[in-house]
């Protein structure tokens, strides 16, 4: 499953909430979503540094936020780096 756009902003606006607006800024800017499958989230963020940051630090607080916007159960969030996929 793909999120809408407004499924996506609720996310943001909800991490920012839980994370803080410092941290937000630092591990989230220019966060792209990639999709749910079986309980599985995938997002897609920046740098290496700020996927191994959320990974070890927020996972949690990015499952309980998907939870929350998407009304799915989250059994595990994979953070990626873009850049280690090629994407823009």
């Amino acid at each position: 499953m793909r999120p809408t756009p407004d499924q996506e902003l609720a996310l943001e606006a909800m991490l920012n909430g839980f994370l803080g607006a410092a941290v937000y800024d630092r591990l989230c800017l220019g966060m792209t979503m990639g999709s749910i499958d079986e309980g599985v989230l995938t997002i897609f963020v920046s740098s290496e540094n700020c996927a191994a940051d959320i990974e070890h630090n927020y996972s949690d607080e990015f499952a309980i936020a998907a939870e929350q916007v998407f009304r799915l159960p989250i059994r595990s969030v994979n953070i990626l780096p873009r850049d280690f996929f090629g994407f823009p």
